[in-house]
């Protein structure tokens, strides 16, 4: 049986965990997060820290390294299911669940967000979520795009301070090419964190290699046009003639 002062020495460590990650120092976030759950398995924030920081890893490097983006998805769905099971009546524990399972399993994570945006309707971080989802088809058109971003616009009216609705508005801007509009949103982001200021320009750089067109997409879109442009002269000869 754990004693009081253990489980609270658990939590306390849990809410430096937060604080570090906050403070943008990462690795050591991430440290203390492993050490709350270490010094109490049962302890829910440690495993909701543990689940937010492991998913945000996984944004970091979604894209870059196959291997280290695989382990990050794992560890974000171990722990946003001990949440859940930690926390059965937690809107948060949920909402962990249901953005690692956005892309793996998008039928679940919708159910498990309906259920935390009816358990807490004004959280901002539903709509963050529920933009996630939205983007999560193989081949977001535009209009997916427009509605995640509306989405993540009305959670900044709700929290203006929301790190990660900026910095999803900022990765959807260099998505669609509009490169300084993401540059901003990620400035605005990463304001106040020195870590994540000082990583911008290369955090700008590695997103534009991720959504930059491959030569592929350019030699299909020129082959196309050609085939549009000998469509019209045929079109036009034969009316001509």
């Amino acid at each position: 049986m754990m004693s009081a002062a253990e489980r609270s020495a658990a939590a306390l460590t849990a809410h430096a965990a937060f604080e570090a990650w906050w403070a943008g120092d990462i690795n050591s976030a991430e440290k203390l997060a492993a050490e709350a759950v270490r010094a109490d398995p049962n302890e829910l924030l440690a495993w909701q820290a543990s689940a937010r920081f492991a998913a945000a890893g996984l944004r970091r490097v979604e894209g870059d390294n196959v291997v280290r983006a695989d382990l990050y998805a794992k560890r974000a769905l171990r722990a946003a299911e001990k949440c859940v099971e930690l926390g059965p009546n937690d809107a948060e524990s949920y909402r962990l669940l249901a953005a690692a399972l956005t892309g793996r399993d998008n039928k679940t994570a919708k159910e498990a967000l309906e259920w935390a945006t009816w358990r807490d309707p004004n959280n901002a971080d539903n709509y963050v979520v529920r933009a996630h989802l939205v983007l999560a088809a193989e081949a977001p058109g535009p209009a997916a795009f427009d509605v995640a971003d509306q989405l993540l616009r009305q959670a900044l009216a709700i929290n203006p301070y929301n790190r990660e609705a900026q910095r999803a508005l900022g990765v959807n801007a260099i998505r669609r090419g509009s490169v300084h509009e993401g540059a901003y949103h990620l400035a605005t982001a990463a304001a106040g964190n020195r870590a994540a200021e000082a990583a911008l320009p290369d955090t700008v750089r590695r997103l534009q290699r991720r959504f930059r067109p491959s030569r592929r997409v350019y030699v299909i879109a020129g082959v196309a046009v050609l085939i549009l442009w000998r469509a019209i002269d045929f079109a036009l000869s034969a009316a001509g003639g």
